[in-house]
């Protein structure tokens, strides 16, 4: 699997949420307003807003945060290009991690996969999004857009 390093927070800066009131933000406006916003960063900046704003322990860099009428959501972004090995296993681990974590009761989790993760098979990762994330927001990055917009009508 590979990070996509600055692939997230570009493809993220030229969203066009249109009508829908939400903003993209560098990390001081995003801590200095309560706005809907996307919090555009490095993943250390990501990582420092989930540790002082949403009970985030993990030592893991993270490579998404979003505030949706005052609920956050914060997660990992990975594309995996081919299954088995060091690709399952870093996938995996890195899952696990913010899975695992017990944030605050206004944080969501967001795991954005792209890649052959969603090749309907018997390999490990395809077992992993379909039983243990199955109640988890695992979604393509292409669907994120949409996913964002759906948070601005939950009550």
């Amino acid at each position: 699997n590979q990070q996509q390093g600055q692939s997230i927070p570009n493809y993220l800066k030229f969203m066009d949420f249109g009508d829908y009131d939400i903003e993209i933000l560098n990390f001081d406006s995003f801590i200095s307003t309560e706005s809907n916003a996307i919090l555009i960063g490095s993943d250390g900046e990501i990582s420092k807003f989930a540790r002082e704003y949403c009970g985030y322990k993990g030592e893991k860099g993270l490579d998404f945060a979003a505030r949706i009428n005052n609920k956050y959501f914060i997660g990992e972004a990975k594309f995996v290009s081919d299954c088995g090995g060091n690709q399952d296993k870093s996938l995996l681990d890195a899952l696990n991690s913010l899975l695992l974590e017990e944030l605050d009761s206004n944080v969501g989790k967001v795991f954005i996969l792209d890649g052959v993760c969603f090749n309907k098979s018997g390999n490990k990762v395809y077992k992993t999004i379909t039983s243990t994330l199955k109640n988890e927001n695992v979604l393509s990055a292409l669907l994120l857009k949409e996913f964002i917009i759906s948070k601005l009508y939950e009550a």
